[in-house]
């Protein structure tokens, strides 16, 4: 078996809390949670939204991520996601961003929990 390599990026306090929300009422394993969000992305259209595009903090649509999270990933995922991010013009953090983004509004949607989070003004 491959060595998996450890990956940090970062992700808004709100997606966080959101996460945490949705592993408590199911019972994941954060591990298992972010290769469920990760398989979901690379089978999906591999899109990043516009808005995690932008790197100048001064720019009002900026998306302001400062909880650092951790995930390993094996050398097949790595490369899948560093084509993703080469081709959105991204790193690679910002892909694990974007699937863990998508994959908790799903499951938040699913559960009924989405209106815990109106927005990102927890900083």
């Amino acid at each position: 078996m491959a060595k998996k390599k450890s990956s940090q990026y970062t992700v808004t306090a709100a997606l966080k809390y959101l996460q945490n929300e949705v592993l408590q009422i199911t019972g994941y394993t954060k591990t298992m949670y972010q290769y469920k969000a990760l398989d979901y992305f690379l089978s999906g259209d591999r899109k990043i939204d516009d808005r995690l595009k932008i790197t100048a903090r001064t720019n009002p649509l900026y998306v302001h991520r400062d909880v650092r999270d951790q995930i390993y990933l094996d050398p097949v995922q790595h490369q899948e996601i560093k084509k993703v991010a080469e081709a959105e013009g991204v790193k690679i953090s910002v892909v694990l961003f974007q699937a863990v983004l998508n994959y908790t509004c799903i499951q938040a949607n699913l559960l009924g929990i989405t209106g815990r989070i109106i927005n990102n003004d927890n900083k």
